[in-house]
């Protein structure tokens, strides 16, 4: 009689040496063929009870039965790690067969869960591996049986869980990745385990290799819980793991309801991307195959759920997905015959017939906006005619149908109902998308234009169709001078209804506002309106100093817009200094100001930036009495000026750079709701995030200009905190700590962007890595120069914790001064020497003690030559106005007496003395381009 040991080695043996399609048995089936020779075996010893049945009697064979496995599980796990690669799936193989016998029985299975835990522990990464696979198929085995079995297994449930969680988080990928598949077992047959689940979702999002990411994306079950993290993953920056989240939800999304519009409206938006073909064409699938499927292939109702009002843009992308299906028999070759024919019908019926609805059907806004869709996304003009014959058979049934919405629209409003204004006003712009393209013939042409002069004029018809009405009464005029002549005629006809109905002569002229912006948004920039110019600003011009505010705002709004197409001279002579009153009126409201800088800014864009503009500008920078929102402004104003090469301003990147380190702009992030807006200190932030490195790599000739800013970023930073000293002391201001801004970081910053920037234009030219090393010390020490001058000339009114945080920071640098720039060098040498001379903190004297070490056999700065010996033509003429300066100055107000001095100052050296009052010839040029803007 064969012993148990012998049962399982020549199953063992037979289940490895059959392989593929020639296995004799499955692993199922030769794991119940084991179970069965046992239980013989137990009968024919006369055990006490029938081996496999614990319900009575002791466990004395089920202990030996599991010894026997884990004498099994060890030698394969020896095995593998000893033989080759070609091997290894044999190994497995028997690995699979022991996890399935021990999954038969609650006591033997705990018995060898126990070990496999230990053994989950060991060195070897492979081992670690493989326990995690062994234990996959364990769970898999005992979760597939039936509901009251598996409570049997709740402690062998809770061990494995336990085993699995921390190697989710292994030091070793193969490890995670074994862990991450294992755990895919406990979700079978609408099961969880929410520590489980919770560790599946951090390695999704977190984990750094992307064959892991792709794993725990398959194993997370898809529910109300988990789809926005899978939902995320669409936007993961490997495809593969985008690709895999929406086959996730492809295959496992089995009720649409699971998806809320915002979700499907999300997926759709990052997986319907031309940058990634793949995750297109997997975000196809997904709405052919799996939303079809899920709403019976009634394409209506898919828009219903898709919420066709709120999300027009991602439902348009549904809808071209959906009639380029129904032309190609690959996207639909994965459903049968019957299915591909529903689908087709369910599309080509969503048609609707406007005469059928002027006959009393119903229309609905997923009708409507299909039979839109049907015309944009007709394949031939053929198709398209017979598509639009049976939508449209005459423009005056459109005319009517939507005269008829418009007037259900007004009743929405006045009955306050919000719901229905928002579905009315969807359905009035669809049927001026379905005229536009019907190609209208010149009578239709002039009934529709006819209607829209109607819409345009009456004060009845809401605000929210006006800027759609104008942009479809340019589209169906001939050319721009016919769409100046159709608006202008709407403009006339308001001024003569405004005249004879004086109670609500506001109303009128905010809707003439309203309809020029969307005229102005919508005509070409290149259109000539000279013309009308002078006659469309009679509109504009009266209405800025009217009192009623709503319109005073629509006015500035309008003349902003309007302005673009006028000319500089006309622009910079008549109306540039009518906005910039507006902004500098601190009587008026703060948003009317700030449309009054946004429309002056779009000017400089088109015609330059002109000396009126910077000072507006640079007055909302600088000074931080103005609201906060119009200071946002001008900063976002500032880079965009910058960037474009608009502006070049040492004094804005300084002022940026500060308020971008500021923390006092983090406080300010909740005071605004929606980060969109301009002039929101988050959108700011985010907006100067991207600003520093691509202004340095766009105007790397300009890096001068930024290293000065960092000097006047931190004289800006001083300044800041003295008014806030000021206004905490009055109590109007919460008081600041001295050592809360970031000065290292701000510094690191503009080094290691202007050497990044350096970098990449060093590497798209291929320099060698000499010429590379020199230009990044070039920056450090450039930096370092701002922030030594900055020392010098305010240490006296500096805190005693800033001093040393900046000299911590000269000291720190790697400076080379064997091939830096002398001059350069000589300028940080004379700053450092006049530190270290009036310096009276230990604490900063050591900190900068290594620098002056570096820099003690560099010689001094000498401004009277160039590096060459010789005085340079510029050179000279910056010294002479230098001069003329410092001897004006010298002429105008001699320096008192020495002996009237008193007794400290007067035993200080006479350089020491002549410092305190007057620039150092030395920095005679250095002074004289701060303050006399020499170049």
């Amino acid at each position: 009689m064969s012993s148990v040991f012998e049962i399982i080695r020549s199953h063992c043996e037979d289940h490895q040496e059959s392989r593929g399609d020639d296995r004799s048995l499955s692993v199922e089936r030769r794991a119940a063929k084991i179970v069965e020779e046992i239980e013989e075996y137990g009968l024919a010893t006369q055990m006490q009870r029938v081996a496999l049945d614990t319900s009575e009697g002791n466990c004395t064979f089920e202990y030996e039965i599991a010894d026997q496995l884990i004498h099994f599980l060890e030698c394969s796990l020896y095995s593998l790690v000893k033989t080759d690669s070609e091997s290894k799936e044999a190994v497995k193989t028997v690995l699979e067969l022991l996890a399935i016998v021990s999954s038969c029985d609650s006591i033997i299975c705990k018995h060898v869960v126990e070990r496999v835990v230990h053994l989950s522990e060991a060195k070897l990464d492979s081992v670690r591996a493989t326990v995690c696979q062994f234990m996959g198929w364990v769970v898999g085995k005992i979760m597939s049986q039936s509901s009251k079995k598996i409570d049997e297994f709740n402690d062998v449930l809770d061990s494995a869980s336990q085993m699995l969680l921390p190697r989710m988080t292994d030091k070793s990928q193969s490890v995670r990745l074994s862990a991450i598949k294992a755990s895919a077992h406990f979700f079978t047959r609408d099961a969880t385990d929410p520590d489980i689940l919770q560790a599946l979702l951090w390695c999704m999002q977190h984990d750094t290799s992307v064959a892991n990411r792709i794993a725990a994306t398959d194993c997370v079950p898809i529910n109300l819980e988990t789809i926005d993290y899978v939902i995320q993953r669409i936007r993961d920056i490997k495809s593969k793991v985008r690709v895999a989240a929406l086959q996730s939800i492809r295959i496992k999304c089995n009720d649409l309801s699971l998806l809320d519009p915002t979700q499907c409206a999300s997926l759709l938006q990052a997986g319907y991307t031309e940058r990634c073909q793949e995750t297109k064409a997997e975000t196809e699938k997904v709405v052919c195959l799996s939303w079809m499927k899920l709403v019976k292939y009634d394409c209506l109702q898919l828009f219903k759920h898709l919420s066709v009002i709120d999300h027009d843009k991602e439902c348009k992308t549904v809808a071209s997905i959906l009639f380029n299906a129904c032309k190609s028999d690959d996207a639909l070759a994965s459903l049968s015959d019957a299915e591909a024919r529903e689908f087709r019908d369910g599309v080509k019926n969503s048609v609707v017939s406007l005469v059928d609805v002027t006959n009393g059907e119903s229309l609905s806004a997923e009708t409507l906006f299909m039979s839109v869709s049907a015309c944009r996304f007709a394949s031939s003009p053929k198709e398209k005619e017979a598509t639009l014959e049976k939508i449209l058979p005459e423009i005056s049934i459109l005319c009517q149908t939507l005269e008829q919405l418009a007037g259900d629209l007004i009743n929405a409003i006045e009955a306050d109902n919000i719901e229905s204004q928002d579905l009315l006003v969807f359905m009035c712009e669809q049927l001026m998308k379905l005229a536009v393209l019907s190609d209208l013939e010149e009578g239709s042409r002039r009934i529709f234009v006819s209607a829209l002069n109607r819409l345009l004029s009456s004060l009845l018809t809401p605000d929210d169709l006006i800027t759609e009405a104008v942009e479809t009464l340019h589209t169906v005029s001939l050319n721009d001078s016919e769409f100046l002549d159709h608006t202008m005629t709407v403009i006339h006809q308001l001024d003569m209804l405004s005249q004879d109905q004086e109670d609500i002569e506001v109303s009128y002229k905010l809707r003439t506002m309203a309809i020029l912006c969307a005229f102005f948004e919508t005509v070409h920039p290149s259109s000539s309106l000279d013309a009308s110019l002078k006659e469309i600003s009679e509109y504009i011009l009266p209405e800025i100093s009217q009192p009623n505010r709503l319109l005073r705002e629509a006015a500035i709004n309008c003349l902003g817009r309007f302005g673009l197409f006028a000319s500089k001279d006309q622009v910079e002579g008549n109306y540039l200094s009518l906005l910039t009153g507006v902004c500098r009126d601190v009587e008026e409201v703060e948003e009317i100001r700030a449309q009054a800088l946004l429309s002056i800014a779009d000017w400089s864009f088109v015609y330059g930036l002109c000396n009126d503009t910077a000072l507006v500008i640079t007055d909302f920078l600088e000074r931080p009495e103005h609201p906060k929102s119009l200071s946002y402004i001008a900063a976002e104003i500032a880079t965009k000026l910058l960037l474009s090469g608009k502006a070049d301003s040492a004094a804005w990147l300084g002022i940026l750079l500060s308020t971008f380190f500021d923390p006092q702009t983090e406080k300010d992030f909740h005071e605004f709701d929606d980060v969109t807006q301009v002039g929101n200190p988050i959108r700011v932030h985010q907006i100067l995030t991207i600003f520093f490195p691509a202004y340095a790599c766009i105007h790397l000739n300009k890096d001068e200009t930024l290293f000065e800013g960092v000097g006047l970023a931190l004289q800006r930073v001083q300044d800041l905190r003295d008014q806030r000293k000021k206004a905490s002391k009055r109590g109007t201001s919460r008081k600041i700590s001295a050592g809360t801004f970031p000065y290292t970081k701000l510094l690191d910053y503009v080094v290691i962007t202007m050497e990044d920037a350096w970098s990449h234009a060093n590497s798209s030219k291929q320099e060698d890595s000499n010429k590379e090393g020199s230009l990044q010390r070039d920056s450090v020490l450039r930096a370092a120069v701002e922030v030594a001058f900055y020392l010098e000339k305010n240490l006296c009114d500096l805190g005693v914790t800033i001093i040393r945080t900046l000299c911590k920071w000269l000291s720190v640098q790697e400076i080379d001064v064997l091939s830096c720039a002398s001059k350069s060098l000589s300028k940080l040498k004379t700053c450092v020497d006049g530190i270290e001379m009036a310096l009276s903190d230990a604490t900063a004297e050591k900190y900068l003690a290594p620098l002056v070490t570096r820099l003690s056999q560099v010689p001094a700065e000498d401004n009277s030559q160039s590096e060459t010996g010789e005085d340079s033509e510029d050179d000279q003429e910056s010294e002479e106005l230098a001069n003329s300066f410092y001897n004006l100055q010298v002429s105008s107000e001699s320096p008192p007496p020495k002996e009237n001095l008193p007794a400290d100052l007067s035993s200080l050296s006479s350089k020491r003395s002549s410092g305190e009052f007057l620039p150092t010839p030395s920095r005679q040029s250095r002074f004289a381009e701060r303050h006399l803007n020499v170049e």
